[in-house]
């Protein structure tokens, strides 16, 4: 017997959920990263490179959802 395809709304969640992992990580990661630039408050942003990513494979609306879950 074939098992049913998951749903598709799990799929998106679950990529979601994972994207947004990623983007926590490398934002965690980023802070620990001295700036040679002497300005309080300047990263680089490489966590954005996930968000971005997101609005382009899910769509603005759920990519949108990556940026303030981290």
């Amino acid at each position: 017997m074939r098992t049913p395809p998951p749903d598709k709304g799990a799929r998106r969640l679950t990529r979601l959920a994972l994207l947004t992992a990623i983007a926590l990580t490398i934002f965690m990661v980023e802070a620990q990263i001295p700036v040679p630039i002497p300005i309080p408050g300047v990263k680089l942003g490489l966590a954005n490179i996930v968000t971005v990513y997101a609005v382009f494979v899910l769509g603005p609306w759920d990519g949108g959802r990556c940026s303030p879950g981290r």
